[in-house]
């Protein structure tokens, strides 16, 4: 058991495809990456900002979540979001700590335009890491 809960806790090997591998980058290439990076930056952080805060968060207090004040959290709401968004994510423990510090910011700030900013700049910062590095896994 101790042993499964290690494998899945930890990041392991993940295959990363390097769209600039096929030779020099092509208008293509580069096309796919300035893509990729506008699909992290704009379109993941507004869905999943507007499903995890905006609504779970919420319906987690309350089936008429609309009737939630935005930033509104109990202890079960606050933990379930984390616990929930860490699990759909391979690096469990750092996603952890990233979703329980974008929903203090929304608890903070009161304001789900705060979290998908700062969803934007962290996943700006990561696409900058990954191509920086090379380490394409992490796409």
């Amino acid at each position: 058991g101790a042993e499964l809960l290690k494998i899945w806790l930890l990041p392991g090997e993940r295959v990363g495809f390097n769209p600039l591998s096929a030779g020099g980058p092509s208008a293509a290439q580069l096309l796919f990456v300035l893509v990729r990076i506008l699909e992290m930056m704009l379109i993941v952080p507004l869905v999943e900002e507007f499903f995890w805060r905006g609504f779970l968060s919420r319906y987690l207090i309350s089936e008429q979540f609309q009737s939630v004040a935005e930033g509104a959290f109990t202890r079960w709401s606050f933990l379930g979001v984390t616990v929930i968004f860490a699990l759909m994510h391979t690096e469990i423990l750092a996603a952890l700590a990233w979703c329980a510090l974008i929903n203090t910011l929304y608890w903070y700030t009161r304001n789900i335009w705060s979290c998908v900013v700062m969803h934007g700049v962290t996943n700006g910062l990561l696409a900058a890491y990954i191509l920086l590095t090379a380490n394409w896994h992490l796409w």
